[in-house]
């Protein structure tokens, strides 16, 4: 389902994630692969940038099925972002993602666990007022986060599906204007899938 592996397409999914909420749509393309559509609205402070920002992402997911076996399913995911950041500085952005790699187990008919390994770097520009002098200055950098994901995903009825997930792991951050810095790389994730 849309936590782990394929979740059949035609799904409307929403999520609360922190540091952002996200709508996507899930098309069934064949029978090993799905496309999501999505578009993101983020706050906080997302990719290590000096103040609190807000900004929008247009992107997609591309899941192709790699191995379905019983209970079992594997995928690769590929999560591609473009970002806008619009307040308190102005950036622009990519999110490259790499192939990871996420697995579901379904344990009963109604859950599923879902696990995997996730890296999606993204490169980000962003220009902002500097506190002292007022002038604008450019900064570049890159989010580089080796995750690993754990949750669940509850089928509540034949057409609605809640899922709960935790990415987890070290987060690189390469800057211009500081000396890498390394965080801790943590998405907290609840959403709801509606089949239409």
């Amino acid at each position: 389902m849309f936590g782990g592996t394929l979740s059949g397409g035609r799904i409307l999914r929403v999520e609360t994630v922190y540091p952002y909420v996200e709508v996507g749509y899930h098309i069934k393309v064949g029978s090993s692969l799905e496309i999501t559509p999505n578009v993101s609205f983020f706050y906080g402070n997302p990719m290590a940038v000096d103040v609190p920002v807000l900004g929008n992402a247009l992107g997609f997911e591309l899941r192709w099925q790699l191995l379905q076996k019983g209970k079992f399913g594997l995928s690769f995911l590929w999560d591609f972002k473009l970002m806008l950041v619009y307040w308190r500085s102005f950036g622009i952005g990519i999110q490259i993602g790499t192939p990871s790699v996420v697995m579901n187990y379904r344990i009963i008919p109604r859950f599923a666990l879902v696990f995997g390994y996730l890296m999606p770097i993204g490169l980000m520009i962003n220009t902002q007022r500097h506190p002292t002098d007022r002038l604008f200055q450019t900064n570049f950098y890159a989010a580089i986060p080796i995750a690993f994901r754990i949750g669940g995903e509850v089928s509540a009825t034949s057409s609605i599906f809640v899922n709960f997930t935790i990415d987890v792991g070290p987060d690189i951050i390469p800057r211009n204007d500081f000396p890498t810095i390394l965080r801790a790389y943590l998405i907290a994730r609840i959403g709801v899938g509606f089949r239409i």
